[in-house]
C-alpha cells in the first residue's frame, strides 16, 4: 500500500468519528437512535431469590430434644418431714435416714427415732426436719402419765417439755414462719398454762394455714381457759364450719355459748 492509499484511509476515519459526534441523540423506548444505527439498550434481568423463612425460636426448643429438668420446690405450707422428696431438693444425702427414722417414728418406737434423727441433726445441723421430730418425741413423752407423775413428785419442770422447746426454737430458725412449729411452741405454752403466749403461737399458726380447723379450735380452748368466751365461740365456730362433721368442736362451740351466756346473766 503506497503512501496516498494510507493518507485516504486516516482522512476517511477522521470524518466518520466527526459525523458521528455531531448527530443528536434520541431516547426512545428500549432504544437510543444515532441516525441511522440503532445501539440497543441492554437489560440485565436479575433473577430473583426465592426468601427462605427462618423458624421463628421458641422457648421450647431449647428442649426440643431433651426433657426440661425437674426442678422440686418446697412446699412452704407442708409439715416438715411430710415429703421426703422436697427435702431430696435440699439435702439429697439425708433421704435414705429421713426415711428410716420416719419408719420408727410411725411405729412409735420412739427412742431408735430420737436416735436416728440425732445422728441427721449431727451430720446436717441445718436439717429442720430432724429437729422438729426430735421435739414431737419429747413432747409425747412430756405428755405421757409418767412424766406428769414425776414433774409433779419432785417440782421440777418437766425436762422432756423443755428439750422439747428447745427442739422446736431449733427447728424454727431454719424454717421461719412454719406453722406446724409455731403450733407445736404453742402446745407447750398450753401445757405450761401460759395461755396468752399460746395464743400467740397459735395464731401466727393460724397466719400460716387460716384453713386448718385443728389450729382454729386451738386458739378457742385457749380462749376458753382466759375466759374470753366471744373470742372462744369466735374460733369454734370456724373450726366447725371447716370440719362440720367433727362433734368435739360442735361440743366445744355449745360450751363456749353456754359460759358466754352465764357470763352475760351475772353481770
Amino acid at each position: 500500500m503506497g503512501i496516498y492509499e494510507i493518507i485516504i484511509l486516516v482522512a476517511a476515519a477522521v470524518v466518520f468519528i466527526i459525523i458521528i459526534r455531531r448527530f443528536p441523540e434520541t431516547a426512545n423506548g428500549d432504544e437510543m437512535k444515532i441516525n441511522w444505527l440503532k445501539i440497543p439498550k441492554f437489560k440485565f434481568a436479575i433473577p430473583k431469590i426465592a426468601s427462605i423463612k427462618l423458624p421463628q425460636k421458641t422457648i421450647d426448643d431449647d428442649f426440643a430434644f431433651n426433657d426440661p429438668p425437674k426442678i422440686v420446690r418446697p412446699n412452704e405450707f407442708a409439715e416438715p418431714g411430710d415429703n421426703l422428696e422436697e427435702i431430696g431438693f435440699k439435702f439429697p444425702k439425708l433421704v435414705q435416714p429421713l426415711e428410716e427414722a420416719r419408719k420408727h417414728f410411725d411405729m412409735h418406737q420412739l427412742d431408735t427415732a430420737e436416735k436416728l434423727y440425732l445422728q441427721i441433726a449431727a451430720e446436717e445441723p441445718k436439717c429442720a426436719v430432724a429437729y422438729y421430730k426430735l421435739g414431737q418425741i419429747f413432747l409425747r413423752r412430756a405428755t405421757s402419765p409418767v412424766h406428769k407423775e414425776v414433774a409433779q413428785i419432785t417440782g421440777q419442770p418437766n425436762m422432756a417439755l423443755n428439750d422439747s422447746e428447745e427442739a422446736f426454737l431449733q427447728a424454727l430458725k431454719y424454717l421461719p414462719g412454719n406453722g406446724y412449729i409455731l403450733n407445736s411452741l404453742g402446745h407447750i405454752s398450753y401445757l405450761r398454762e401460759n395461755y396468752n403466749e399460746a395464743v400467740k403461737f397459735y395464731e401466727d399458726a393460724s397466719n400460716f394455714d387460716d384453713k386448718n380447723a385443728e389450729w382454729q379450735a386451738d386458739i378457742g380452748r385457749c380462749y376458753l381457759s382466759l375466759r374470753q368466751y366471744s373470742k372462744a365461740v369466735r374460733n369454734f365456730s370456724k373450726a366447725w364450719s371447716l370440719e362440720p362433721q367433727n362433734n368435739e368442736y360442735k361440743e366445744m362451740l355449745d360450751d363456749a355459748k353456754d359460759r358466754e351466756r352465764r357470763l352475760r346473766t351475772a353481770r
